[in-house]
Parts: C-alpha cells; sequence; structure tokens
C-alpha cells in the first residue's frame, strides 16, 4: 500500500505505562519517540485525560487524532493520524461489546480505506481478556463494507502461547467463538 509517495504506511504502538512517578520526564521522552518514529498513525495505551489534551493533541505532524477514556479510570486510549480520520467508536461505551478496551478508527490513505483498532486487553483476567478480543473480533468482522484493510494493534498482555494470540490466529477457539482471520500477522518494528 502507498502512501505520502512512501511505499508503506508507518504504524506505531505503544503503551506508556500511565504511572506518575517519573511522568514527567516520561512525557518528554514519549513525545521526542513519536516524532523520532514519524509513524503515519500511531496507537497509544494507558494515556490520561490531561496528557492527551495538553501535549499529544497539539503536535503537528499528526493533525488527526481521536480518543476514549474509560468509565471509572483515569486513562484511555488515543490515536494519532497523519490522515483524516472518517469515523471512531469506543468499544469500551458501546453496546454489545462488553466494555472492550478498544479504540477504533477509520483511515482513508490515498484511496484505501483502513480500519484501526487500538486495544488494550486486562493483564490481570484471561477471561476477561478473552471476551474482549472476542468483542474485538465481532467488531472488525461487522465493519467488513467499511474498510479494504483491518489494523489490530496495541497491548494484548499475553505472548504467542496465549489462548489470545492462538484465537487471532485462527488456531484456537474461545468460548466456541472462532476468529475466522483473514488477516496476517505482521511485525516488524522495534521492542
Amino acid at each position: 500500500m502507498k502512501g505520502n509517495g512512501k511505499e508503506k504506511v508507518r504504524i506505531a504502538t505503544y503503551n506508556v505505562w500511565n504511572e506518575e512517578k517519573g511522568m514527567g520526564d516520561r512525557r518528554q521522552l514519549i513525545i521526542e519517540e513519536i516524532l523520532r518514529v514519524d509513524a503515519d498513525f500511531i496507537a497509544l495505551q494507558e494515556i490520561t485525560p490531561r496528557f492527551y489534551q495538553e501535549f499529544l493533541a497539539k503536535l503537528s505532524r499528526y493533525p488527526y487524532s481521536e480518543y476514549g477514556k474509560y468509565t471509572n479510570e483515569e486513562e484511555g486510549l488515543a490515536v494519532l493520524s497523519k490522515y483524516p480520520i472518517t469515523g471512531r467508536t469506543f468499544l469500551h461505551t458501546e453496546e454489545g461489546y462488553g466494555g472492550s478496551c478498544g479504540l477504533n478508527v477509520l483511515l482513508r490513505v490515498d484511496g484505501i480505506r483502513l480500519s484501526v483498532t487500538d486495544v488494550h486487553l486486562p493483564w490481570d483476567s484471561a477471561r476477561v481478556k478473552e471476551e474482549q478480543i472476542v468483542a474485538i473480533e465481532k467488531f472488525s468482522h461487522e465493519q467488513k463494507g467499511q474498510a479494504d484493510y483491518f489494523v489490530v494493534l496495541g497491548d494484548f498482555n499475553c505472548g504467542i502461547n496465549s489462548s489470545v494470540h492462538r484465537f487471532m490466529t485462527g488456531e484456537q477457539t474461545i468460548g466456541g467463538n472462532e476468529a475466522k482471520p483473514y488477516w496476517y500477522e505482521v511485525y516488524h518494528g522495534e521492542r
């Protein structure tokens, strides 16, 4: 896929670790990293409303952004984009998705429609993690007519042998649900 005269669209995702200890220095380092990577769009997890409003939403390199704050928490998800965002769904507050920690945006890149879902699955419950990934996958399938390509990224809080990873790659069912993947797992970034 081509975008901005490039052969590839650059994507990045970061969990910024919402912890006040050391946050002052970390905010500046996060912004410097975002600018250094210069991705076409970036998914962020554990973003406080203040960090989003005072810092991230003002990055001129990313004129388009969306944010969703979790109910009863001081953080949420954000997506920064160089491309216009044509649609937004915060699954956490949408009926039928079980409070899933997912923020979906629709983008158009050189005529190609993209669906990007930023996720942050819980670290402390395998059952809730499984419920949320099933709901997020269901949401993606319901969007088939709205996008040409689908990107699901973020902090899954699991490894490659987990039920979540195996479900997303079509190797396992969860609660009788099957992912029926129509995507490829891609990882070409830095860790």
